[in-house]
């Protein structure tokens, strides 16, 4: 398989996905709306840290940078959340639209009638697509063909499973109604078996959030604040004195040799936040930019174990969250500032 069919064959595959998600507008178009956003929101952030403190603004690239690749994630966060909604619509709903169908085929109904009857009925997302296999049908396309593909076109497991079985069932002349009354008893076992995993793990998920993503952030920015406050008081007081802490030295003169003789790992932290090199600055101020970019990276790494371990813990898949880390680490900058200007409020008033 050549370069050119792999891309198209993936580009294919993204546009079913996508087509499980009951957006209106097509992928493309999707694509460069959320590009536009991104750029948007990130020309809107530069703008709006200027207002900020100087000391809040040194990790100005590092939060513009992250927004940017954030808004973009959104181009895949955005369709997997609509459609992991959609379909759990549709895997509740399905229960109750089989033993519909059942019902009207008990009555004497063609399997026509009865997706026409659930298709009319109120059952959400898979009456709108139950339309759509209907007019497939009554073009001529045969029931087990419409059932499987209306299926992989909603991209529930659930219902995918259902119509192999119910396929199969015909196939070997069983009675259709008594086939989907049984399987909307399991499939009732089943979504009942979810909600309660889901209700059992309320309390460890608001935990994970809470301490994860909210509180220690907001607690290290506030922490750093002091620790910025009380550093600048002792060398405004003398209290280095003539030492290389308090010389001014730019950032390159710092990496070599100054930084790497004092912290070998310091040069590496001041350039996640997009530091100028010609910047001037005492040392301790750059040990201050280091030790910011540490935590941040800090933060950073606890982010991607909390979606880990919300992943496991709440649908047994760990990585079903990772795609929104991103748009978690922006957040976890915007309370990390929060909490800085909450230390710094309270410092100065």
């Amino acid at each position: 398989m050549t370069l050119k069919q792999k891309i198209v064959r993936r580009y294919e595959a993204m546009r079913k996905y996508y087509l499980a998600t009951g957006l209106k507008i097509s992928f493309p178009l999707f694509v460069l709306l959320m590009f536009v956003l991104a750029i948007t929101a990130s020309f809107t952030a530069f703008a709006l840290i200027q207002f900020l403190p100087p000391k809040l603004q040194q990790s100005t690239g590092l939060l513009i940078g992250a927004i940017f690749f954030a808004v973009i994630s959104m181009t895949f966060g955005i369709p997997m959340t609509l459609r992991n909604n959609r379909i759990d619509v549709i895997d509740s709903s399905l229960p109750d639209a089989l033993k519909h169908m059942a019902l009207v085929l008990k009555a004497g109904g063609t399997t026509e009638s009865a997706l026409e009857e659930v298709a009319n009925s109120e059952y959400g997302p898979i009456s709108e697509e139950l339309k759509t296999s209907l007019k497939q049908l009554r073009e001529g396309k045969p029931f087990d063909d419409v059932l499987r593909d209306t299926a992989e076109v909603t991209g529930s497991r659930l219902f995918m499973r259902t119509a192999g079985i119910i396929i199969d069932a015909r196939r070997a002349g069983a009675g259709l109604a008594e086939v989907m009354n049984a399987i909307a008893e399991d499939a009732r076992d089943v979504l009942r078996i979810g909600r309660e995993r889901k209700a059992r793990t309320v309390m460890h998920v608001a935990f994970l959030v809470i301490s994860g993503l909210l509180l220690s952030p907001f607690i290290f920015g506030f922490t750093m604040s002091i620790v910025e406050y009380m550093s600048v008081g002792i060398a405004t007081s003398g209290g280095f004195g003539q030492t290389s802490l308090s010389n001014n030295l730019t950032l390159s003169q710092c990496n070599v040799p100054c930084l790497a003789a004092e912290d070998s790992a310091m040069a590496t932290f001041l350039s996640f936040g997009f530091v100028s090199p010609s910047d001037q600055k005492p040392l301790y101020e750059w040990r201050l930019a280091a030790m910011d970019q540490l935590l941040l990276t800090f933060l950073a790494i606890q982010s991607v174990i909390t979606l880990l371990a919300l992943g496991l813990i709440r649908d047994g898949r760990i990585i079903k969250y990772v795609v929104y880390f991103p748009f978690a680490f922006v957040a976890i900058m915007v309370i990390y500032i929060i909490g800085k200007l909450f230390s710094t409020f309270i410092i100065n008033s």
